[in-house]
């Protein structure tokens, strides 16, 4: 990497929003370009986002069980992202990401596809004898690519590609919230936003609840 030079995944989400919201023509198609996909939320994703956010308010975060809220993480994120060292890299390493904003929280958790990293975006690749696979290319060979998914990691010979396309859709499931009891998306999202490590629940609370 020459020097001044930035690698890709240091570039948080909430920074290339950053960059974005600069409404630069030229600058956002040098960040499409180098970055990764970013695009507007449509209206039904941001009135989602408005209401999280005013039902999460400072007071009720305040009150979530960061424990639980790490046992949530370990159950319903960390097969995609890291967070203190834990998890998988299919997708953010969140332990740096700019996760101590509501808004960059919200924005990637309701709508994933809006802003998605060149590094994480998913292949479909169909395959000479007629199967589809998705996934995330995390090693290259002139032989092979390897892809992976939430299911798992494939090899697969390039000799048994018939085609390879780019998905503009986040690997990242919508609706994880709206799947959660309100109470583990209180407990997740105060998680998410500490600034350190805590102690972990065994299992998350399962009891549906209120905020």
């Amino acid at each position: 990497m020459a020097a001044g030079e930035i690698p890709r995944r240091d570039v948080s989400p909430f920074y290339a929003r950053r960059v974005r919201s600069l409404n630069d023509p030229e600058l956002a198609v040098q960040l499409a370009e180098v970055w990764g996909e970013l695009h507007d939320s449509p209206a039904d994703k941001r009135k989602q986002i408005a209401s999280w956010k005013e039902k999460l308010t400072f007071a009720v975060l305040a009150s979530g069980d960061k424990s639980n809220g790490r046992a949530v993480f370990n159950k319903t994120c960390s097969s995609c992202h890291v967070l203190y060292g834990y998890g998988d890299h299919n997708g953010l390493d969140l332990t740096g990401s700019g996760r101590n904003n509501i808004d960059f929280l919200l924005d990637n958790i309701v709508d994933p596809s809006a802003v998605v990293n060149a590094d994480f975006k998913m292949r479909i690749v169909i395959l000479n004898d007629g199967r589809t696979l998705n996934g995330v290319i995390v090693a290259k060979t002139d032989r092979t690519i390897t892809l992976k998914a939430q299911t798992g990691t494939t090899v697969v010979d390039r000799n048994d590609i018939e085609d390879m396309q780019e998905s503009k859709v986040s690997l990242m499931p919508e609706g994880l919230l709206e799947s959660l009891p309100e109470t583990q998306v209180r407990d997740l999202i105060a998680y998410l936003m500490h600034p350190s490590q805590v102690p972990l629940n065994a299992t998350p609370e399962h009891e549906p609840g209120k905020l």
